[in-house]
Formats: C-alpha cells, sequence, structure tokens
C-alpha cells in the first residue's frame, strides 16, 4: 500500500542539482510571428494561467527553428502575479525567454505535476520587482519525497500523482454523467435559420434588471477563516470572474444571491453565478424572472460582444446608467417575441456536445 504524503521523510532539494539541463525559452518578440485560432504550436508565456499558453503559432519555418523539447519544468521569471510559478510542459512548444527550462530523465508527466505542486510555497518569494532569474533559480530548494538514501523519491512521486489523476478523473466522469442525465438533445433551427430583432437589455422595458452588487468588498477588508468556500467575484476575465475563495465571515458584509450574472465595470466581463457570492469593487448584477443557467449562457456572450463594442477602459466604463441604455439582439418566436425556449434548448445541446467531447477526450 502507498504511503501517505504524511508518511513519507521529505528533505529541501536544491532544484538546481535535480535538471541536468537548464535554458531559457529562446522568443524575445513573440508578434514577428502569426497567431493561429486552431492547432499551431503553443506559445508559452510569463503567465499562470492555462498552463503558461498563451496563444497559437502558426509553425513557419522560423518558428520551427524556436521551438524546444517538452517533457520539461518551466521556471517564470518575471510577470504580475506570475514570478516564481511553475509549470509542466509536456508537449513540444514556443516560448518566451522569460520562462527557464529544466530537463531530466527522471523527469514524466507525473512527477512533473507532483514536482511542480511541491515547489508552489517558492512563488511567494518573488514578484514583478524581484524575478527569478537564474542566480536566484540556483538557490532555490524545494521540499521533495526522499527515499531511503536520501533522494527524491520520483517513483512515489509518479506512483501518487497517478492515483490521484485517476480519482480525480473518475469524479469528472461521474460529475459529467449526472449533468448529462439532466439535458436531452432536441433538434432546432441554426442560429443564422432564425430571425433576430433588436431588445432593449435592461430597464423598465427590458428584458433583464441590472443593479449594483450587495457587497463590493475591497480584498484588504476580506475575513480570514478556515474554511473558505465563498466565491469572492472581481473583474478578472479569468475563473468565471472568481478571484479566490473566502471564509462565510465575509457574508457579514452582504452578498448577492445564486442564479445571476455579474458584469465588471472597465473590463467589461460577465459570467453566470451559480453559487451565492460576495464581490469586489465595481460590480454589477444582472437578474430576470426568465433568467436561468441555460439562457445566461447564451446571453453572456451577446452581452460581453456590446459591451466590447461600445465599452473601454477608462472614460467610457460600463457605468450603471450607460448599461441600462444598452440594447442586444436576440432570436425570436413567430410573434416578434425573444425565444427564450430556442436559446434555452441551443444551449442544452452545446452542452451535450462539449461533455460528450469531454468524456471522449478522457477515455483517450
Amino acid at each position: 500500500m502507498m504511503k501517505r504524503l504524511t508518511e513519507k521523510e521529505w528533505k529541501p532539494i536544491k532544484i538546481i542539482d535535480i535538471f541536468e539541463t537548464v535554458k531559457p525559452g529562446k522568443i524575445s518578440r513573440a508578434n514577428q510571428f502569426e497567431k493561429v485560432s486552431n492547432g499551431g504550436v503553443n506559445y508559452i508565456a510569463a503567465t499562470n494561467r492555462n498552463n503558461g499558453v498563451l496563444y497559437h503559432l502558426e509553425p513557419s519555418e522560423d518558428l520551427k527553428k524556436k521551438v524546444q523539447a517538452g517533457n520539461c519544468i518551466g521556471f517564470i521569471k518575471d510577470g504580475d502575479g506570475s514570478a516564481g510559478y511553475a509549470i509542466y510542459k509536456h508537449e513540444p512548444f514556443a516560448s518566451t525567454v522569460n520562462v527557464i527550462y529544466g530537463y531530466a530523465d527522471w523527469l514524466n508527466r507525473e512527477n512533473g505535476l507532483f514536482f511542480v505542486a511541491a515547489q508552489d510555497m517558492i512563488e511567494d518569494k518573488y514578484s514583478h520587482g524581484y524575478k527569478r532569474n537564474l542566480q536566484h533559480l540556483r538557490g532555490d530548494k524545494v521540499m521533495l519525497p526522499v527515499d531511503d538514501k536520501g533522494n527524491p523519491d520520483y517513483a512515489y512521486m509518479t506512483l501518487y500523482s497517478t492515483e490521484v489523476r485517476g480519482r480525480m478523473l473518475m469524479r469528472y466522469k461521474n460529475f459529467i454523467a449526472g449533468q448529462l442525465s439532466q439535458l436531452e438533445h432536441k433538434d432546432i433551427p441554426a442560429l443564422d435559420e432564425k430571425e433576430w430583432k433588436k431588445f432593449k437589455a435592461f430597464g423598465d422595458d427590458g428584458i433583464l434588471d441590472i443593479a449594483t452588487t450587495s457587497s463590493s468588498i475591497d480584498g484588504i477588508r476580506l475575513k480570514d477563516g478556515q474554511t473558505k468556500t465563498l466565491p469572492y467575484v472581481t473583474r478578472t476575465d479569468n475563473s468565471n470572474g472568481i478571484a479566490r475563495f473566502v471564509s462565510s465571515d465575509n457574508l457579514s458584509y452582504g452578498y448577492d444571491d445564486a442564479g445571476c450574472i455579474t458584469v465588471g465595470l472597465d473590463t467589461q466581463t460577465a459570467f453566470w453565478q451559480p453559487h451565492d457570492f460576495v464581490t469586489g469593487q465595481n460590480i454589477q448584477i444582472i437578474s430576470g424572472k426568465r433568467l436561468n443557467q441555460y439562457l445566461a449562457q447564451f446571453i453572456v456572450p451577446l452581452l460581453r460582444s456590446q459591451m466590447t463594442a461600445k465599452f473601454n477602459w477608462g472614460g467610457n466604463g460600463a457605468t450603471l446608467g450607460r448599461m441600462k441604455r444598452l440594447e442586444i439582439m436576440l432570436p425570436v418566436t413567430d410573434a416578434g417575441m425573444p425565444d427564450y425556449k430556442y436559446m434555452e434548448q441551443y444551449t442544452k445541446n452545446m452542452m451535450l456536445k462539449k461533455y460528450e467531447q469531454y468524456l471522449a477526450f478522457i477515455d483517450r
């Protein structure tokens, strides 16, 4: 039986000693290469999102000279909120010079992911003003489980990650099975086969209601607690607008109910929120009697498109007054009214398609 993490002996290991080769990325200016929406070569930037992938590049002859082999650990040198972060890269890639890569014969996907999680404690050491350069990397140590000889136990790390990953995939498959049981595919017209009409989005004669958030908590005022399960929604464009999870003690500031859409001022972000939550500053709340997760997922991209076209950061942001004047194009019934049933079913069909793709990916 595999030992638990707490049953293993751990030692601080100098990072530079366990990698046979350490070298930076090769691209100093990514804009000299053409971006592509599908396929292409992953471009790794100094970001802690999407496992370092910023976008994809056309695999031209010039780019092929810059491509690096996968199965390595990337150590991010710089970046606001990203300095000190580490990623495991399995596939070949092209990269900014602001990431340093370590290669070793012991490395594989499973123990690589274990290593990345173990070195998380180092991230707080670095910031945009204190970069993780090669000299600093040479001094970094990471706590790793060791074998009887005091050497990093790579076999244990591989086995542990494999078991954890298997359990997570099973939980995800069970989640998808539950979601699929609630969805039924129905044949409906394509988007371009429907008639569309312009409607006022908000207000007394609008299709939805909009108001300011009930909480609006500045990050420095958040209350700490041992259990952090309450979503803290901000103007970020990542993770459904959730910056982090906080203690339920913050409900004392006020909160917003589940089943609404949050909108970030200035950033023009919009997300469906399925759980009660508290927010940062400059968040608006969209609600409505007909609003549910399926209708919301149809409307959110339309809202974001309109906000991006009409508003921008600074003097022309998405204020409450400006949002109330917003109009939105929607598919309509034969009577010329918003076709809510169609929009909901379209979303359900898309969700079914995506869940089936996820299951196929997991099975592969």
